[in-house]
């Protein structure tokens, strides 16, 4: 092998990397946002039933 093969091998490596670090950072953001919406659901429900249980 080459020079610019094991250079072209290397920015493949790389780019799955990334490909792979991204969708990683996605899912966590997703569950993150997931997260926040049901902590707001939840306290929404608590306020909304608070009103009438009063």
């Amino acid at each position: 092998m080459n020079r610019m093969e094991s250079t072209i091998r290397n920015l493949d490596d790389v780019r799955e990397n990334i490909t792979a670090a991204k969708s990683q950072i996605f899912e966590a953001d997703f569950a993150s946002e997931t997260a926040n919406l049901n902590k707001a659901m939840s306290l929404a429900a608590g306020g909304y039933f608070d009103t009438f249980a009063g």
